[in-house]
């Protein structure tokens, strides 16, 4: 069945359903900009500070969020490339640790640290596309312990 000018009927239960994702999302909104005020009580206990410092600190919260907001286009955007700068490095951990059982754990721990500033490094100095740090991160992880020579003291 259709409208006229030929545009399809929507139902009843797809526009509930458009509201209450609609109600949804605006919820998460609210939640995710005032969370801090919840923890209000809890932080000042904890940190033992003033109303005053309290309020300077939650201003702070506030403004800091509004920067970084302005900083990426949306939610999904900032966490693919939080997640980008890391998972490279974490998927080279574990791909060391399957197919490279005897791999000292020193070099491991030396080649995930050296990855991980690498891609640091990338990401402040290039405009490369940012899920391209996952596969430096991995590549340079396995490649300093499949090549990175014996550095590590053994323990006879």
């Amino acid at each position: 069945m259709s409208e006229a000018g030929g545009r399809p009927a929507l139902s009843g239960r797809y526009l509930w359903y458009a509201l209450a994702l609609l109600a949804l999302g605006n919820l998460l909104n609210y939640l995710d900009r005032n969370i801090i005020l919840a923890l209000f009580e809890p932080i000042k206990d904890e940190l033992d500070i003033s109303d005053t410092q309290l309020g300077w600190l939650g201003s702070s919260y506030a403004i800091a969020f509004a920067l970084g907001a302005s900083l990426v286009d949306n939610l999904i955007q900032a966490v693919n490339i939080l997640g980008s700068l890391f998972y490279g490095t974490i998927l080279g951990i574990f791909l060391v640790a399957f197919f490279l059982p005897r791999a000292p754990a020193t070099r491991v721990f030396v080649a995930a640290l050296a990855s991980e500033a690498l891609v640091l490094v990338v990401w402040r100095a290039t405009s490369i596309g940012f899920l391209w740090f996952n596969v430096i991160g991995c590549a340079a992880v396995v490649g300093l312990c499949a090549f990175g020579g014996g550095a590590e003291r053994r323990i006879a």
